[in-house]
């Protein structure tokens, strides 16, 4: 292994992956990232781009708690052949668990992370304060200490649990947390696709059999049973045409209040 690979500067760039959890990446789906033939040495090393969902942002891989939590020693989950291979070695993986003692108290220090996340927000925060205060609630909970229902992964929180949970993984309390492969789970996903599916259906034939009373009655009441979907069909079965539209105006109240309540599971669950 050590003929073909700078074994240490391997160790370096996982150890600030893995910190990071950034799962976009070759710790994700081998992706962003050079590999690089250094000419003096002979041997690969790794070099990492595209960082935009560092701090553990990618939405396809884990839930924010499990990626906050990510396990050190398996960071790829247990089936990426190179680094399970390389951290198999106990004298590598030592090494490696060396290298992440080192960034806990110096790049990735809690101070000095919070400082430059605080410097950055300074001077980003102007700008985005031209776009309304609204922007700039957003903006705050992006970086805050603690998550909110619509901000479950801010930054602040991201490095104080992040660096809490390496550390209890260097020092042998904690495994981490083991993603799958392909994570974001998509058998997990599969029921929620399904029952939006499902819930589409019913309002497309509820709208259908609103425009369809509507316009057996009149061209009017079928185009605004056709563009205002669900009030015109409720008015036109309870007030307009009772005998014609009664059933459907019934059919469209349930169906969109099947819509209403399948997007407050979504968020309750996006909120957990």
């Amino acid at each position: 292994l050590e003929t073909y690979l700078d074994v240490d500067q391997f160790l370096r760039f996982l150890a600030v992956n893995a910190l990071l959890s950034n799962l976009d990446s070759f710790l994700g789906g081998t992706q962003n990232h050079y590999i690089y033939l250094e000419p003096d040495s002979n041997k690969f090393q790794f070099l990492p781009w595209d960082m935009d969902h560092s701090f553990g942002a990618f939405p396809l891989q884990g839930t924010p708690d499990s990626r906050r939590d990510l396990s050190i020693d398996h960071p790829a989950g247990m089936e990426h052949t190179l680094i399970e291979r390389v951290l198999s070695i106990q004298h590598h993986k030592e090494t490696y668990h060396a290298h992440l003692d080192t960034y806990l108290e110096t790049i990735f220090g809690e101070e000095k992370m919070l400082g430059q996340i605080q410097s950055a927000a300074a001077f980003v925060r102007p700008l985005v304060g031209i776009n309304g205060p609204k922007a700039l609630d957003l903006f705050d909970a992006v970086l805050a200490e603690e998550p909110v229902w619509y901000e479950p992964h801010p930054l602040k929180y991201f490095v104080t649990e992040r660096r809490e949970s390496v550390r209890r993984q260097l020092d042998g309390i904690s495994a981490g947390s083991v993603l799958e492969e392909g994570s974001q789970d998509w058998r997990a996903i599969i029921p929620w696709l399904l029952g939006g599916l499902v819930v589409f259906l019913l309002n497309l034939s509820a709208w259908l059999w609103g425009v369809v009373a509507g316009f057996r009655v009149s061209m009017l009441w079928g185009g605004l049973n056709l563009f205002f979907y669900p009030l015109a069909p409720v008015i036109y079965g309870f007030v307009i045409q009772k005998t014609l539209g009664r059933r459907s105006a019934l059919w469209a109240i349930f169906c969109f209040t099947c819509l209403v309540g399948f997007i407050i599971m979504i968020i309750a669950q996006e909120s957990s």
